[in-house]
């Protein structure tokens, strides 16, 4: 990853875009779109076919590497093309211009399975392993939707097999149903797996409130991480156990998120809430 925040750009596959990426100073690197799903290259861009597509690609990112700039194919609806007949050979020849490029795994609207077994072009793992063992492409990215509820999964399922970037936002902020959020796959990460204690994530509630206000979107009380009832305990049982061990309700303590924990008294609730 990145040793610090760092701005990148993003163009169209076309070499008046890449000039404005070039004319920002400090900018080192920049995405080029690539639609590779024949309804993207036929209806939404009106291409003739698909080498027609490729040499459009190429041609872009051939320009961005002769002016100096580190590059990221973003693979545009990969879930839902022709991969071992177009999109395979495509980036086989993009790894030639650059066997740097981070290659962006873009299931633009959610078709993407996290299950092993599922050929392409839906399984997210098969993908990923094509990309790594055939075609030796060194950084994979995923960058998921979550028309169907997947984009989370499909990012850790990237990860699982061989991925080394995810596309996040914070909340699953994006067009239509979002991305895949930042804060689960971070809280997963770092509660669930070795080698992610580096990150401190005591801020994400505070963040998620700012967002809440600053926006004005309305985050869900029941929303995993930075919902205000994710610690909230009525029912008696619950309430009871967590007072003596909060992991027995808990899988991660508030304070890790930034969080509050809360003790309702409802209809629910037993006489250890009142107690406490």
């Amino acid at each position: 990853g990145y040793e610090f925040p760092e701005v990148t750009g993003w163009a169209r596959a076309v070499p008046a875009d890449i000039d404005m990426v070039l004319e920002v100073d400090g900018v080192e690197e920049t995405g080029i779109l690539m639609s590779v799903s024949d309804s993207h290259i036929f209806d939404k861009m009106g291409l003739p076919s698909r080498e027609a597509a490729a040499e459009k690609y190429l041609n872009a990112l051939q320009y961005a590497v002769d002016h100096g700039l580190r590059t990221r194919a973003h693979i545009e609806d990969m879930t839902r093309a022709d991969n071992y007949n177009f999109v395979y050979p495509l980036i086989a020849k993009i790894l030639e211009i650059d066997p740097d490029c981070t290659i962006r795994l873009c299931d633009t609207v959610g078709y993407g399975i996290p299950f092993v077994g599922v050929d392409e072009p839906y399984g997210t793992p098969a993908i990923v392993r094509y990309l790594k063992d055939e075609l030796g492409a060194k950084n994979i990215e995923t960058h998921a939707h979550d028309d169907f509820g997947m984009a989370v999964v499909n990012s850790l399922a990237g990860y699982w097999h061989g991925a080394n970037w995810s596309s996040l936002t914070f909340l699953g902020i994006g067009e239509r149903a979002g991305n895949a959020e930042l804060e689960k796959l971070l809280v997963f990460l770092v509660q669930r797996v070795e080698g992610f204690e580096k990150y401190n994530l005591e801020s994400l509630s505070r963040f998620a409130r700012f967002m809440e206000k600053e926006i004005g979107i309305r985050i869900p009380r029941n929303k995993a991480v930075v919902g205000k009832n994710i610690f909230a305990h009525e029912s008696g049982i619950h309430a009871a156990g967590v007072i003596k061990n909060p992991f027995t309700y808990e899988p991660f303590l508030p304070e890790m998120v930034g969080g509050e924990r809360i003790f309702l008294v409802g209809d629910s609730s037993s006489i250890e809430v009142l107690k406490y």
